[in-house]
Formats: C-alpha cells, structure tokens, sequence
C-alpha cells in the first residue's frame, strides 16, 4: 500500500528508502513516526502545507478502501476557502457541535461545498450532504472546537467526512414519559436536541455507554414506519413499547 500511495506522488519521493515511505505516511496522516531513534519531522498544523500535488495525496491516500458497487461511508475532501473569508464561516456551512467530537453539516450555501459537490458527486457518491460529519480537519481529531479552529487557517482544507450511521435502539414509555426534547429541521427531520435524567432513553445510554442515542442524532422510523416529523410523532403514540431507528 505505501509503495503504492508513493508511486501516485511521482519522482518528489524516494520509495526505495523505507525512511522515506514513513515520512509520506506521516505527511498524510500528520503521526510523527520515529525509525532508529530520529524522529521524522511532518508538517505543523497551525501552518498545515497549502500545495496541489498534497491536497492530491491527501485525497488519493485517505480513501476509505475499495469499494466496487457500494458507496463509501467515508471520504476525503478538499474545500478552497472564498478569498477575503479569513474564519470558518467563509465554507458557508451551518455545522452543529453538539456531539462534541465531530461538525454535523446541517445546510449550506452556494460556495466552496456546492462547487466541490460539482465534480464529486452522482457516480462518485463524495458529495458533501446535510448530516453528514466531519471528522478530521487539516490531519486534527477530537474536540469539535479544535475541529472549528484548524478550520480557520489556510487557503484549504482537507477534511474527513462520514455518512450518517443508522442504529436501532428498543425503549417502553416510562411515568413521565420518554423524556426526549426533540425539534424538526427545515427538511421535515426529527432531530434530538436532549435527553432528560432518569428517563427511559437516559437509563437506556446507561446501559449502552458506549453507542448511546445522542443530540444532533435523527429519528427516522419508528416501529417499522418511516416518515416526516409529523408522521413519526404520530406513531410514537401508538404504542407503549417502541422500536426506533436513528441515524448518528
């Protein structure tokens, strides 16, 4: 595989060296990767390199794996900043922090995601969606926040996106109900805000700690019905035991 990726670069590296080949993986994952005690040193990310034929690995390399007839659930993209747009919002995406450790892209507007969707999307299936999430910004995971600050440098940026994940979950409406605060989006969606303490949905992320139900997540079918908001809100009170499915 690395010989491969270094071969996509050209003559700029010297695939017959093994310390070479480490330096390209550390260039494109942004991990400093010591070989004999020398530390191989990368890029830093407050000044992350801005150049076509990095941004062109980036997108050859961070491919998620071969896939003939399914879509990718995730993929890289490389967004341009709008020249004068020195902050986050210059992408013109409104991006939800609430899980705390990716950005849910909730819309956007014509700009950088619109012009990428261009070129990457119908047979291509990278086209950048609503609820999709970013999780990797400039070679930085973890914290939303920090998420939003590598977006802020830089002409471009490379970004890790995922396809929501749907999951099913199993709840019985409890005294005081399910103890869920929901809202509906512009597109109809049922979108989970929060959940209350002691609630069935609260013992229920107790149990499951580690794929708990969380805010920002969709509620898209509720005992097999699948639907708008309105509809959906309607078969929750059918029944007092309910099978759910969200998307994360």
């Amino acid at each position: 595989i690395l010989a491969q990726v270094c071969a996509s670069v050209g003559a700029s590296w010297d695939c017959g060296s093994p310390a070479s080949l480490w330096s390209l993986v550390a260039v494109v994952t942004g991990v400093s990767i010591a070989m004999d005690n020398t530390a191989i040193m990368t890029a830093p990310m407050d000044g992350f390199v801005e150049s076509e034929a990095h941004h062109k690995l980036f997108l050859q390399a961070a491919q998620p794996g071969i896939w003939l007839e399914d879509p990718p659930l995730e993929f890289a993209a490389v967004l341009q900043r709008p020249s004068g747009q020195a902050d986050a919002g210059g992408f013109k995406m409104d991006l939800d922090v609430n899980d705390g450790y990716t950005l849910q892209v909730m819309r956007f507007e014509p700009g950088p995601v619109s012009e990428w969707n261009k070129h990457h999307g119908l047979a291509k299936y990278k086209d950048i969606r609503p609820y999709d999430r970013i999780f990797q910004v400039n070679g930085q995971r973890g914290d939303s926040r920090d998420l939003l600050q590598a977006m802020k440098s830089g002409d471009h940026i490379d970004v890790l996106i995922r396809r929501p994940i749907e999951y099913k979950i199993k709840v019985v409406y409890g005294k005081a109900g399910l103890g869920l605060d929901m809202h509906t989006n512009l597109d109809g969606s049922l979108v989970l805000k929060s959940i209350k303490q002691a609630s069935p949905f609260d013992e229920w992320n107790k149990v499951h700690w580690q794929t708990p139900v969380q805010a920002g997540d969709r509620m898209i079918e509720v005992n097999g019905h699948r639907g708008n908001a309105e509809e959906l809100v309607h078969f929750m009170t059918k029944d007092y035991e309910l099978n759910l499915v969200f998307a994360h």
